[in-house]
């Protein structure tokens, strides 16, 4: 994909050849050479160390409010079923039956109306 790009575009073609020119042969006064950093050893041993010995209280209080949270949680929805399940239980089949008689034999909206129409219909007769 890029070399078809390099193909097509001059622009990147040349940046890409004469970068390609200089990484070849580095001239040493735009790359000096590096040392190497003489504490960085004991920098990386302190930083292990404090690491692995560190302790982090934001950390497990997070955690531990976690499972608190969940802990109350589990506790509530096992309470809560509890008593749903013992308001059930407490129907008998001919109270839940009764129940679902009288929502369904409640008129309607549309009903209601209907029999308004047909009232005033025949009450203009």
């Amino acid at each position: 994909m890029v070399k078809t790009h390099l193909e097509h575009c001059s622009k990147c073609r040349d940046y890409y050849s004469s970068m390609a020119s200089l990484m070849e042969s580095p001239d040493e006064e735009f790359f000096p050479e590096l040392e190497p950093d003489p504490y960085l050893a004991t920098r990386v041993k302190a930083r292990a160390r404090k690491d692995a010995w560190g302790f982090k209280p934001m950390h497990w209080l997070r955690w531990t409010l976690v499972g608190a949270a969940s802990s109350i949680a589990i506790l509530v929805g096992v309470e809560l079923g509890n008593s749903l399940y013992t308001v059930t239980q407490s129907d008998t089949g001919t109270e839940i039956v009764s129940t679902y008689y009288q929502a369904f034999s409640q008129q309607s909206i549309a009903d209601q109306w209907q029999d308004v129409i047909q009232t005033n219909q025949g009450n203009d007769k």
